[in-house]
């Protein structure tokens, strides 16, 4: 089968944090629950308010409750953001620039992470070779994935004699998943969005 980032496929591995925001931007375009953001020709794309309102509707029921969403990015998503909201003073919250704290919008969370993949290509997939100065922003309905056990956690221990030393070793598996019915669209996400390389 092939990967859903294909040039990138060794470098995501399944403990890594990345491989969870590659499910949730697969998720998103596998449903087709996915905005194309138009965007300049270079600087920041046109990203606006209307953006984040329209993924929010692809969600349909699961997009309802505000606090039960929470919208992914990385760094250049956040400063994507910022100027949308910064543009026209969206919400009327021009004191994120002071205090560096995006706001909520329409009452859900932003969630900044270094680790979000933010070099791809205008449709949204990684493509180091290629034009890769776009970034994504998905929206997850929090309650439809859940952490799961899949293995206890087992510790090993050894002995080395010549540094007189033990070893400890602590493992578990864990897993991340979707748990809501195929009915229910948990994710929506915004693609192209265009940042400075």
């Amino acid at each position: 089968s092939t990967h859903f980032d294909n040039a990138d496929v060794v470098k995501y591995q399944s403990y890594n944090v990345e491989t969870c925001f590659k499910g949730l931007r697969k998720l998103a375009v596998g449903n087709t629950r996915d905005i194309e953001v138009a965007s300049a020709s270079s600087g920041v794309g046109a990203l606006e308010l209307v953006n984040f309102i329209n993924a929010k509707q692809d969600m349909e029921v699961a997009g309802i409750i505000p606090t039960d969403c929470v919208w992914v990015t990385g760094i250049k998503g956040k400063s994507a953001i910022q100027n949308a909201l910064f543009k026209t003073d969206a919400l009327g919250v021009l004191a994120f620039m002071i205090s560096g704290a995006l706001p909520t919008i329409d009452g859900t969370e932003i969630h900044i992470s270094a680790q979000y993949d933010e070099a791809l290509a205008s449709s949204g997939l990684s493509a180091p070779s290629t034009d890769v100065k776009h970034t994504s922003i998905v929206c997850a309905h929090k309650p439809s994935f859940r952490i799961g056990q899949r293995r206890g956690v087992t510790l090993e221990f050894n002995k080395n004699i010549l540094t007189q030393q033990q070893q400890f070793v602590a493992t578990a598996r864990w897993d991340f998943g979707k748990i809501s019915a195929d009915s229910i669209k948990p994710v929506a996400g915004m693609l192209n969005v265009q940042h400075t390389a």
